[in-house]
C-alpha cells in the first residue's frame, strides 16, 4: 500500500493488483476520468518502476486541484507509470496517457517526484494534450 499525505491528512491507498485494469470513475468538480489503461508493450513489462512510499507536498495538492487532476489519478500514476524519466539527479517524472472528460481525447498526466528522500515527495502535477512533446517511444 502507498502511504501519502494530502490536504486531508495521511491516507493509505491500495495498489492495483492488475496494472492492465481500466479505471472508470466519476469524480468531483464535473470531471469524469474515462480510462487509465496501460497497454502491454512488446517483449516485456508495460509498467515503469513504481513509487510506493511518498508524500504529496501542499504545492502538489493545490496544483492538482487548480488543474483538475484528481488525486486518484496521481495515485494510479505512481503505482503503475507507463513511463518514468530522470528530470535531474534526484527528480523523476512519471507519466501515463489518460482520457479525461471527452472519450477518445488523451492527455499526458505528468507527476514530478523528488526520489532522493524518504519518503519521496510529489512536487507538482499537471496534464497536457501535447503528448508528442513529452512522450518517448524508447523503452
Amino acid at each position: 500500500m502507498a502511504a501519502y499525505s494530502s490536504a486531508y491528512g495521511w491516507t493509505r491507498w491500495p495498489q492495483p493488483a492488475d496494472c492492465h485494469a481500466v479505471l472508470t470513475e466519476a469524480l468531483g468538480c464535473g470531471t469524469m476520468l474515462v480510462a487509465l489503461a496501460l497497454p502491454a508493450r512488446q517483449g516485456g513489462s508495460n509498467v515503469a518502476e513504481r513509487i510506493d512510499n511518498y508524500v504529496m507536498t501542499p504545492h502538489a495538492v493545490e496544483e492538482m486541484r487548480r488543474r483538475g487532476v484528481p488525486e486518484v489519478v496521481v495515485v494510479q500514476v505512481l503505482a503503475a507509470p507507463e513511463q518514468r524519466a530522470l528530470v535531474r539527479p534526484g527528480r523523476v517524472v512519471c507519466q501515463p496517457k489518460v482520457a479525461f472528460d471527452v472519450p477518445g481525447k488523451l492527455y499526458l498526466v505528468r507527476v514530478f517526484v523528488d526520489v532522493n528522500r524518504q519518503p519521496a515527495e510529489v512536487v507538482t502535477v499537471y496534464r497536457t494534450s501535447r503528448i508528442d512533446r513529452y512522450w518517448s517511444d524508447q523503452p
